[in-house]
């Protein structure tokens, strides 16, 4: 007899680690918890109007934003006047039932959101509409 004791390698597995699991679930909660985070900070910020009713978005729309610092964005991307100017011109070359849909800040200077349409005039774009917020 050797100085071996005897074991049985058949013998059943009777717990499982679940340590490995709340692991991943927890790396996972975080990754989600920061990527959220950031998506949420790319929001352009902006306080629109009221108003009773708000119609629906065509197919085929631009959204040009001026937050309250008087910044302006089109589609999400900060941009000067003169690039919305071209960007617009283009939009509605290709095609023009293109809608432009403004948005501004409340507290804006009403003369800039007269320019902001102005703008989409002078870049060929006939339909455009105000963004606000509805009071339902």
């Amino acid at each position: 007899m050797s100085g071996f004791a005897n074991h049985d390698d058949d013998d059943i597995i009777s717990g499982i680690n679940v340590t490995p699991l709340v692991d991943i679930t927890l790396v996972l909660l975080i990754v989600f918890m920061v990527t959220a985070t950031l998506m949420a900070n790319r929001a352009i910020h902006v306080n629109v109007p009221k108003a009773a009713k708000a119609g629906n978005a065509p197919v085929h729309s631009i959204s040009l934003v001026m937050d309250k610092n008087g910044l302006l964005f089109v589609n999400g991307k900060k941009i000067t006047r003169a690039q919305a100017g071209e960007l617009l011109k283009k939009a509605v070359i290709k095609d023009p039932l293109t809608q432009v849909s403004i948005a501004a800040d409340k507290r804006l200077n009403y003369q800039k959101v007269i320019n902001m349409i102005s703008l989409v005039n002078s870049a060929g774009a006939t339909n455009f509409a105000l963004n606000v917020e509805t009071d339902e």
